[in-house]
């Protein structure tokens, strides 16, 4: 019988979590970033290099004669807005128009000449607009001979206009030769993510943190944005996200990186490799003195901060009371964060009177605090939410037998609640009433 290979294990901790996860498609030095990836975008055009054409080019004739570039722009933005055009010219803002020229703002389609005198007035314009253009279309499938342009062709010409233009403006060289020179363009700089110069730990985290950002669609940003971080980051030698919390990074990056977006990633990605690294479930959350509610099922960013009460023994009462109360359905203000301001401001107080032990919370010591709250610029509402939380606190510890040291008189009464201003009647006296039919 033969032994079965024994399968490598895994490295342990963060780097195992990191191995398995990311896949091969981002597992490499040089990240590129296809037109339609809901993860990159088009550079600015402050990143783009002076041989690509203006983003916001569109064919004039398309918006009416006299269009404005806020038109433009306009009619555009309801177009694919691809990182590099592989070759290919943007279509004009009336989509499908293939005749459409986009090297020049102000160029205008040869079959869109028809429009003068007339203006758009909105998206609806635009239907059925290439069923109206005057253009000569060629033989079914003829396109532009340079890769990827996907436009008719000018005439005669093996090119649509622009790249015809480019073709004579280059000599007129042959035409399989000029179309080969597009088909295997290097990518520039602005459109790569470069994580060479990165520890490799450090590389795999930012490789993880792409692919996530890719599968949950979080959001668009630039490769230039990315790379501000990954610059930074080699130019400190930092060899893990986790080396700081996300606050220190935060505080770090803001005398150091010079852009809202890449400070703002930045602390995206320390949330992704810690969640990743710390994950776990209650059974590794519920040990720490900040609970992370994203880690647990909860939407948004919200955490139960528990390291405000000083005492080890009420603090963790305090974490399992509301772990309870956030298991009975309550929802995460009033399971969890209500309570922990109550206890927090109870931790407090039972701190200035030297109260060290649960045993010696009696009813003299929460008079007390009935006394302090008097005294607090709070309102009568709010005092009665701490007293009331504060008691059903009391009774949780008891029901569960949480502590079974807990003073049998550490209890409030009805008495003990604020009393409420009476509002005045909403009702009409009766002698308005009387008034009000004369």
């Amino acid at each position: 019988m033969s032994v079965p290979s024994l399968k490598p294990a895994a490295p342990p901790g963060l780097l195992g979590k990191l191995m398995a996860e990311v896949r091969h498609g981002f597992r490499s030095n040089v990240l590129e970033f296809g037109p339609e990836d809901p993860c990159l975008v088009e550079p600015s055009a402050g990143s783009r290099g002076a041989s690509e054409p203006p983003a916001d080019s569109v064919c004039v004739k398309d918006i009416g004669n006299g269009g404005t570039t806020k038109d433009a722009r306009l009619w555009s933005s309801l177009l694919p807005r691809p990182i590099r055009g592989g070759g290919a010219n943007n279509l004009t803002s009336a989509a499908g128009c293939p005749a459409a020229v986009t090297a020049l703002p102000a160029a205008a389609c040869v079959g869109c000449t028809h429009n003068d005198g007339n203006a758009p007035g909105g998206p609806a314009w635009l239907d059925g607009w290439p069923n109206r253009s005057r253009s000569k279309q060629p033989a079914a499938g003829v396109t532009c001979r340079i890769p990827h342009c996907e436009l008719w062709p000018q005439g005669t010409s093996a090119f649509c206009q622009t790249h015809t233009t480019t073709w004579k403006v280059n000599g007129r060289p042959d035409i399989d030769a000029f179309a080969d020179q597009f088909a295997d363009q290097t990518p520039l700089a602005s459109e790569q993510i470069r994580l060479d110069r990165l520890a490799g730990q450090l590389k795999l985290e930012l490789q993880y943190v792409l692919q996530r950002r890719h599968d949950d669609r979080q959001g668009k940003l630039t490769p230039d944005v990315v790379m501000r971080v990954v610059k930074a980051l080699a130019a400190i030698g930092v060899g893990s996200l986790l080396n700081h919390d996300e606050d220190i990074w935060h505080d770090w990056a803001r005398s150091t990186i010079n852009d809202t977006r890449s400070r703002g990633f930045l602390s995206y990605a320390s949330r992704v490799i810690a969640d990743l690294a710390e994950a776990g479930g209650w059974d590794a959350e519920y040990p720490r003195d900040v609970w992370r509610m994203r880690r647990l099922g909860y939407d948004g960013d919200r955490t139960l901060r528990f390291g405000g009460i000083p005492q080890p023994w009420l603090r963790d009462l305090a974490k399992r009371w509301a772990r309870w109360r956030l298991s009975t359905g309550l929802g995460l203000e009033a399971g969890g964060g209500r309570p922990v301001v109550v206890l927090t401001r109870f931790a407090g107080f039972l701190a200035d009177i030297g109260v060290e032990s649960i045993d010696r919370i009696d009813r003299p010591v929460l008079e007390r605090y009935l006394a302090n709250l008097r005294g607090d610029s709070i309102g009568a509402q709010r005092r009665g939410t701490h007293i009331g939380l504060l008691n059903r606190f009391f009774a949780a510890v008891r029901q569960h037998r949480w502590d079974t040291d807990l003073p049998a008189d550490a209890m409030f009464f009805a008495e003990d609640y604020p009393k409420r201003d009476e509002r005045l009647p909403r009702a009409l006296a009766e002698q308005v009433m009387v008034s009000s039919r004369i």
